[in-house]
């Protein structure tokens, strides 16, 4: 008769607070890994999208900018040629029309500077104003006048003291180089030719009005 075998109950090792603690700061770093890359995945998705579509959109705008271009271009060429065919059509009249204007425009000016310039008072202002204004007033040092213009100022300064402003440190000179109504600025570096004269000069050669 044989022996039966014998059976030893089972045994379970019991659970400490140390091996559950470890159990779950293991699933709390396994959930944080996945977390962490599904969000790094998902990110690089955005970004890539996020790109292409800038990339599209500038691509758009490049083409809308390069039609935009291409129309205005096309119509200044058209613009252009209209002119150009409209100059070689009157050029010769509205020249020698044009000539005849300014020429007579300039000798105008001249003569409503010469009845100006016959009364002191305009005269003498208008040198003054003209020889401050243009320079400004900060690099003026002095400012030489036609001697009849110089004594004029003078005597409205002593008889009207507040009528002209004229800054402080600012001299006023005769010089009997200058004709009625002109000026000449003396800078802190250079000077300023305000002559009247001068000026209907640079308007003849910037009309290219022939003497």
């Amino acid at each position: 008769m044989s022996a039966e075998p014998a059976f030893a109950p089972a045994t379970f090792a019991a659970a400490t607070p140390t091996s559950r603690a470890a159990a779950s700061t293991a699933s709390a770093s396994g959930y944080a890994a996945g977390y962490a890359a599904g969000f790094n995945a998902g990110s690089k998705a955005a970004a890539v999208a996020a790109a292409e579509a800038e990339r599209r959109r500038e691509a758009d705008e490049i083409a809308h900018a390069a039609r935009r271009a291409a129309d205005a271009e096309t119509a200044l060429t058209v613009l252009a040629q209209t002119a150009a065919a409209a100059r070689a059509r009157t050029a010769p009249v509205i020249g020698d029309a044009l000539e005849t204007v300014v020429r007579a425009a300039v000798e105008l000016a001249e003569a409503l500077l010469g009845a100006e310039l016959a009364d002191d008072d305009t005269s003498a202002r208008t040198a003054l104003t003209r020889a401050l204004t243009e320079a400004g007033e900060d690099d003026v040092v002095r400012v030489r006048l036609n001697p009849e213009d110089h004594a004029h100022l003078r005597t409205m300064l002593e008889a009207q003291p507040g009528t002209l402003d004229i800054p402080a440190g600012i001299e006023l000179v005769p010089d009997p180089s200058l004709a009625r109504g002109d000026a000449v600025s003396e800078l802190t570096e250079g000077f300023l030719d305000a002559r009247l004269g001068s000026a209907l000069a640079r308007a003849r050669a910037a009309l290219e009005v022939r003497q």
